[in-house]
């Protein structure tokens, strides 16, 4: 579903086709509580991750109203792995807001599977950019390494010393680090997803 409409809508046509899937559902709200922890947290969407966002909490909160909570599983790796990042805490926000708006609690596997979309997400400010300290603190070294490399030979290739511009460096952190954690992770969950259709619906649905 959020691939649906994510991918295959256009951006004016998303809160219908919300309406139209689950109908009654009261998305300016859950808009309200995406929009008020961008600002808590001094960051901006771009507009394709912003729409992926509000269809996972859309479907969140129509998941629990109809009683389906039977998510994606995320393992106990996935959940260490989580803890390492900002995007974590993002999500428990917003997803707080949105219980509080909608008087019900979301299991804890909403946040995690939420935190993970994040991290696949592209933003227009990550985390407060203008601070270095705290963007850094939420990579880990290996991928430090990577972007520093990828500079200095870069550098190299031009003839220009280019290891020392900071704004290069967490502009391609924020860029490489989004398309890293979607080959790793969303690759993974479309092969749960299917797991999940043929073990729920056997006769019903044939997935390739």
């Amino acid at each position: 579903i959020k691939e649906f409409i994510s991918k295959f809508q256009k951006n004016d046509n998303i809160k219908d086709s919300i309406s139209f899937l689950m109908p009654g559902l009261d998305i300016e709200g859950i808009q309200e509580c995406i929009i008020k922890t961008e600002k808590e947290w001094k960051l901006g969407f771009a507009d394709e991750s912003y729409n992926q966002i509000l269809v996972l909490l859309c479907l969140a909160v129509s998941r629990n109203r109809s009683g389906q909570n039977k998510g994606i599983k995320i393992t106990k790796d996935e959940n260490k792995m989580l803890q390492n990042y900002n995007e974590l805490d993002f999500a428990t926000s917003v997803i707080e807001k949105v219980q509080n708006k909608f008087k019900m609690i979301l299991p804890i596997e909403e946040i995690e599977f939420l935190s993970i979309q994040l991290l696949c997400s592209k933003t227009v400010d990550s985390l407060g950019i203008e601070n270095n300290k705290d963007i850094l603190k939420s990579y880990d070294e290996k991928l430090q390494w990577f972007v520093a490399k990828i500079i200095e030979v870069v550098s190299d290739v031009l003839n220009i010393d280019l290891t020392q511009d900071v704004s290069l460096f967490n502009g391609l952190m924020i860029h490489i680090r989004p398309a890293l954690f979607r080959m790793k992770y969303e690759k993974q969950h479309t092969h749960q997803i299917k797991d999940y259709i043929k073990s729920e619906f056997p006769n019903t649905f044939r997935v390739s």
